[in-house]
């Protein structure tokens, strides 16, 4: 049982004890004193506050559960290879101590990706005759580039998943304070595992920062397409797109190493 439904038992049990004196003072009060009226209604309106903390923590736990469900059907849906939620994987990790801020990126940029990726292809396909070299020159690159950011989200989930935030974040204060110098563990076993979560932060921030720079470029190229009145490239709009293939080309590596 959880912190939180155990919380709730205790709610739950201190209701029905309330109702059952309540019930019991009632039967014995007729022809009862002043006082003990005003006592009633005192207990009444205890009674009454407590029934709605009761409903309110069971509400919130409710709703909690149900959005835990949400996000472990959409990881397992993950595991057989569809992405369309993906974004509400990632977002799950928001407010994790470490990786919290990077889930909250990696969410919004697949989100970001997921809206404007048709789009940008779409105005490929107004501006180039499809099948022509002109619109491959464009569409291949940006599709590659709209891939790159997909499967960079998706190693970062994977990444998320085996992040150990809590222990991270024992760990960290540890070695912040000084107090890993006192404890019965090894020093060096504690430096060393502490050097593997920053390396894992370190690779993950590099993926966003990747993911990111790819949708400027993506950016960029949505605003020269709609500049352009004919089937030409100019120069600016060569130079963006040997970007984005030098960007897929780093995404690669990163994801080897991975």
């Amino acid at each position: 049982m959880t912190k939180k439904s155990g919380s709730s038992l205790i709610w739950i049990v201190i209701g029905v004890v309330a109702l059952v004196i309540l019930r019991t003072f009632l039967r014995g009060s007729s022809g009862a004193s002043a006082g003990r009226s005003i006592f009633s209604i005192f207990l009444i309106t205890t009674l009454v506050i407590i029934a709605v903390v009761v409903a309110a923590t069971i509400l919130i736990i409710l709703l909690i559960h149900k959005d835990d469900k949400k996000v472990i059907k959409a990881k397992e849906a993950l595991a057989e290879g569809k992405t369309d939620k993906l974004p509400m994987v990632l977002g799950s990790y928001k407010g994790k101590y470490g990786i919290g801020s990077i889930a909250e990126i990696a969410s919004r940029q697949v989100t970001n990706i997921e809206k404007k990726g048709p789009l940008l292809l779409s105005m490929i396909d107004e501006k180039f005759e499809p099948g022509s070299m002109s619109h491959d020159r464009f569409y291949m690159p940006v599709e590659n580039g709209i891939g790159t950011v997909r499967q960079n989200s998706l190693s970062l989930a994977k990444m998320l998943e085996g992040f150990d935030d809590q222990d991270f974040q024992k760990l960290a204060k540890l070695m912040q304070t000084g107090e890993y110098r006192h404890d019965l563990i090894d020093d060096e076993i504690q430096k060393e595992r502490y050097l593997i979560y920053q390396n894992s932060l370190s690779e993950m921030e590099k993926i966003v920062s990747t993911n990111e720079r790819m949708l400027l470029v993506l950016d960029r190229i949505s605003v020269e397409l709609s500049k352009l009145q004919t089937n030409q490239m100019d120069q600016e709009g060569s130079k963006i797109l040997e970007e984005i293939e030098e960007l897929s080309k780093t995404a690669k590596f990163y994801q080897s190493k991975l």
